[in-house]
């Protein structure tokens, strides 16, 4: 192992992360070079140091931040999620119109001209809908707060 791998692996030995096949090339690999010893030891310095720190607790308004704004992504993803639906399932159906080989041809041009057509009004539909939930959201009302 060179300098610059066991570099990019001295964290994860330092966590006891790495397989005992590569700690044990990392441990000689440090055995045998001053400079990646002294970075091991740095590394380490610093792991003490920060683990001898307090554990802080964030104050409440963060907290309460952290979880609106984690209901706000999971309201936009279902919401995403019924709009991949609503555009899937009628595409798919006119799909199945326009490949059956018992209708015309000028019937099954038909079927899917009207599908691209239905499928374009209901895009700009689904992405107006979106453009007011975000709004919505941004000022909190999908999100459990009140504003005033």
């Amino acid at each position: 192992m060179n300098c610059e791998e066991v570099s990019r692996r001295l964290s994860a030995y330092l966590d006891g992360e790495l397989p005992p096949a590569e700690a044990e090339q990392v441990e000689r690999h440090l055995r045998d070079c001053p400079a990646c010893g002294r970075e091991y030891a740095e590394l380490r310095q610093a792991a003490e140091l920060l683990a001898g720190l307090p554990q802080e607790t964030p104050p409440p308004a963060i907290a309460q931040g952290l979880r609106r704004r984690l209901r706000q992504r999971v309201a936009l993803l279902f919401v995403g999620l019924a709009v991949v639906l609503l555009m899937i399932l009628p595409a798919a159906s006119v799909l199945g119109l326009a490949l059956r080989a018992d209708l015309p041809l000028w019937a099954r041009f038909g079927f899917l001209l009207s599908g691209v057509c239905f499928a374009g009004a209901l895009l700009i539909w689904c992405c107006q809908l979106l453009r007011r939930l975000q709004s919505l959201v941004a000022y909190g009302f999908l999100a459990g707060e009140r504003t005033s």
